[in-house]
């Protein structure tokens, strides 16, 4: 039987909503990322920017193995960009 997109979506919402309980604020978590990226690499990466390296990290993982979790990360990291935009 085929997935319908509705629960993917829906799938994918409960992911971020359970990832958000044991990493904190999205935004706050990026901008960590980033002052940790300057400060050990001295590379200026906007909270965006590391979004969208999230994203194109889990395409990478999905090149090599296709995944209900890579694919529900992706729709997420595609809409914390959007937010972080």
């Amino acid at each position: 039987m085929k997935t319908n997109y509705w629960n993917i979506l829906k799938d994918s919402a409960k992911i971020a909503e359970e990832r958000q309980e044991q990493y904190g604020d999205i935004k706050e978590n990026c901008d960590n990322i980033s002052a940790i990226l300057e400060t050990a690499f001295k590379l200026s990466l906007s909270s965006k920017q590391i979004a969208e390296v999230m994203i194109a990290t889990k395409l990478a993982r999905n090149l090599h193995k296709e995944s209900d979790d890579n694919t529900a990360d992706l729709i997420n990291y595609i809409a914390i960009r959007k937010q972080l935009i």
